[in-house]
């Protein structure tokens, strides 16, 4: 078996450190490489997790923002927008020029 230790400081023992709780590295010891291969994984899955749930977030604001000033209709998850007074207001706004807009083309 051959076992070999990670010298500190550099990436690759920081990272054994928190994979695997020690710098040493058995690379015949097949319990040990699966071990180390399922915590990859693990905090890959972890990692994409979080990255995918931050640009959930990301775009459920931008879809707000965009719902709020009047670009866009409310998506049914998102009725409640209905309620806000930004919203009124901007499709007031957007009412009033469109009907200024069709009375003024009506007398031309």
């Amino acid at each position: 078996m051959i076992n070999n230790s990670v010298e500190f400081p550099n990436r690759v023992a920081v990272r054994m450190e928190y994979l695997m709780t020690s710098t040493k590295v058995r690379l015949n010891d097949k319990d040990f490489m699966d071990r180390l291969y399922n915590n990859l994984i693990e905090e890959e899955r972890k990692s994409l997790d979080k990255s995918t749930k931050m640009r959930q977030a990301a775009e459920r604001n931008r879809v707000k923002k965009l719902v709020i000033e009047g670009k866009m209709l409310p998506p049914e998850d998102m009725l409640e927008l209905y309620d806000h007074p930004v919203f009124r207001l901007k499709t007031l706004q957007l009412c009033l020029k469109y009907s200024l807009i069709k009375i003024i083309m009506t007398f031309v």
